[in-house]
């Protein structure tokens, strides 16, 4: 008999069920990373930046000033003053044009690998969540041949337990809930990804192009055991230029020795014209304890990125090390399963099955139930293996290192 939960779940289900299903690639996937929102602001900033270089005039400041004496207009005074930039401050306030430029990319950069992150842990998720799906529907064929010899039993009244038939029935009703909760779980990730690459139909992933198990080991032990392809460290170089370079351009700028050059209009004692024309220079005389202050917030800054720089490639190399050990571990615990497996196999399968099934048909499920508990037991492993695996292309900076490359393939 149907239940009404399950009614519910086919009738949200349904369409994906009856219309036809877009495969998706896990390339497809990583590759449209490029293209989400958060990254293309980014894109936008550049291409402003480009079209738009900032650079210091020549000429930074031309004032005209005129005033009048007694309100006589033939007493009228008129002056205009300049001040002019010098090449050594043109040639810093490009280079720190230039180190803006460069931190707007490495932070694209470092956007897209926090989304590259997350597709991954994405695919996994919908993969493992697949594979636990398949292992729940064993476990239902289980518990229901158990059922079925239950009621058989309970009817016969022959070695009945009710204890173990109310267990069972428990048991089964909580695995439906599982696998209904799986399901779900699935189609929703299937919508996330749908909404990611903006498609309106219907997707699938294909996730049967995955990397083995015995493979993923072997790239795990290949992997750099250092961080320095971390955009996080080119990010943070970055930020460490343009301190440079705002320190030498606020040298440059509080070293300027001339100030400004004007030309006065007298136009009062009714001299000749050359007479009523006059020049003025101003010369800055550079104070060093005046602009300190601007200069050591600057050096602070510096020192303080350089020290995120130290810690992360000190942490990240040590989270490295840690990740690469605990992937060994559990491939040991993951061979030594399947090995247990394989021994309470080859144990059980020289027994009759027919002796077997006459005597104690609940017996032999219980040595598969028993086997598909271990079975878990590995899957739930494996699933911490490629967690990790993921991880250390992530501390490693691989994961979004151009052109993208998809280490989840075979």
């Amino acid at each position: 008999m149907i239940k009404f939960w399950q009614i519910i779940f086919l009738i949200f289900t349904f369409p994906y069920l009856v219309f036809a299903q877009t495969s998706i690639t896990i390339e497809d996937y990583l590759q449209a990373s490029s293209n989400t929102p958060n990254l293309e602001i980014y894109t936008t900033k550049l291409n402003f930046l480009e079209n738009n270089p900032y650079e210091i005039p020549k000429v930074e400041e031309l004032e005209f000033r005129t005033e009048t004496s007694r309100f006589d207009w033939k007493r009228q005074e008129f002056l205009v003053r300049s001040s002019f930039s010098t090449k050594k401050e043109r040639n810093q306030q490009n280079q720190l044009f230039e180190t803006q430029k460069a931190i707007l990319q490495n932070e694209q950069q470092l956007t897209l690998h926090a989304e590259l992150e997350n597709r991954y842990s994405t695919v996994l998720e919908y993969y493992f969540a697949g594979q636990e799906l398949n292992w729940c529907q064993k476990q239902k064929i289980i518990l229901n041949d158990k059922l079925s010899i239950l009621q058989k039993m309970a009817q016969l009244s022959t070695n009945f337990n009710l204890n173990e038939y109310i267990k069972t029935e428990e048991t089964l009703h909580n695995l439906d809930q599982k696998i209904l909760q799986l399901q779900q779980k699935e189609i929703r990730i299937l919508q996330q990804i749908q909404f990611a690459l903006e498609r309106p139909e219907i997707i699938q992933l294909d996730t049967n192009q995955i990397i083995s198990i015995e493979n993923l080991i072997t790239k795990i032990e290949t992997l750099p055991d250092s961080c320095q392809q971390h955009p996080y460290i080119n990010e943070r170089m970055a930020r460490i230029e343009q301190h440079m370079a705002e320190f030498k351009l606020e040298e440059a700028e509080n070293g300027r020795i001339l100030d400004f050059v004007q030309l006065r209009y007298g136009g009062r004692d009714n001299l000749e014209l050359y007479q009523e024309f006059s020049v003025g220079v101003g010369f800055n005389i550079p104070l060093k304890k005046t602009i300190q202050a601007n200069l050591n917030e600057i050096k602070l800054d510096k020192l303080d990125d350089r020290e995120k720089l130290k810690n992360f490639e000190y942490y990240c190399q040590q989270e490295i090390q840690f990740a690469k050990q605990e992937a060994q571990l559990l491939w040991q615990q993951y061979q030594l399963l399947l090995q247990q497996n394989a021994d309470s196999q080859a144990r059980y399968s020289s027994l009759e099955y027919e002796t077997l099934g006459t005597q104690n048909p609940l017996a032999l499920l219980e040595i598969e139930e028993n086997l598909l508990r271990r079975s878990l037991a590995t899957l739930e492993i494996k699933e911490n293996i490629y967690e990790i695996y993921v991880d250390l292309l992530q501390l490693t900076g691989l994961m979004s290192q151009l052109p993208l490359v998809n280490y989840l393939r075979e």
